[in-house]
């Protein structure tokens, strides 16, 4: 009996530990969603923050792939009309893009 109660006393005392821990973790665990969280924040408004001149920028990196492909166009049509010629969609990317 009084192993029995040693046993009993020892398995409390390690649960008793382990509720410790496990709640010092969940502590721990919730600082890092906050910090998260905060991070996240700070990422959003700078996101919102600089859309125009992002914006921006990506339309200049299209206008340059567009550039590119009308150069890669005219060599590839040689003798004929190029392809961004004959489609008015394509002719007008360029304007577009610099015009925004």
């Amino acid at each position: 009996m009084i192993e029995d109660a040693f046993y009993s006393e020892s398995q409390t005392e390690e649960a008793d530990i382990g509720k410790s821990r496990l709640l010092q973790h969940l502590v721990e665990m919730e600082r890092e969603l906050m910090k998260m969280k905060r991070s996240e924040k700070v990422l959003r408004e700078m996101t919102i923050n600089n859309f125009n001149s992002n914006l921006q920028v990506f339309a200049e990196i299209l206008n340059e792939l567009y550039l590119s492909l009308v150069e890669v166009d005219k060599a590839a049509s040689r003798k004929s009309t190029p392809l961004y010629l004959q489609m008015p969609e394509l002719s007008n990317i360029g304007r577009q893009l610099i015009e925004s």
